[in-house]
């Protein structure tokens, strides 16, 4: 049987909870889900706890329930090249969730343009306004 998001094709942007939460659930309704992370690796990654209490970007309990079912690249989206290739993974998107500080956000909505795929930015003020950058 065809899961109910089966085709549907979600960029994942910046790798913190609410983002890696959120298309999470996507993954387990059958869509496609790139994970873009930093090339240190998101702030999943580093989130406890940990097997015998040793800190693993690979093994942690959030990593592992959040990011199973999903692809993922690193790319630097603060660089001009890492932005490019962005934008070439975001034509082919249903969707973009981006959950990163207010300037890198607006630095990826600015690389993947007004013609692209439908946008989420989770922010905690929003993107503008007189706390956006708080």
């Amino acid at each position: 049987m065809e899961q109910p998001l089966a085709g549907v094709r979600v960029i994942e942007v910046g790798g913190a909870l609410a983002a890696a939460t959120s298309t999470k659930l996507f993954a387990d309704f059958g869509a496609s889900v790139v994970m873009v992370e930093a090339p240190a690796g998101g702030q999943v990654r580093r989130l406890p706890p940990f097997p015998d209490d040793r800190p693993d970007v690979n093994s942690g309990a959030f990593h592992l329930s959040t990011n199973t079912g999903k692809r993922s690249i690193a790319l630097d989206v603060t660089s001009p090249s890492g932005r490019e290739v962005l934008a070439r993974l975001a034509r082919d998107a249903d969707l973009v969730v981006i959950e990163l500080p207010v300037e890198d956000a607006r630095l990826v909505l600015a690389a993947i343009g007004d013609d692209g795929p439908s946008t989420i930015a989770i922010t905690p003020h929003g993107l503008d306004g007189p706390f956006a950058a708080r």
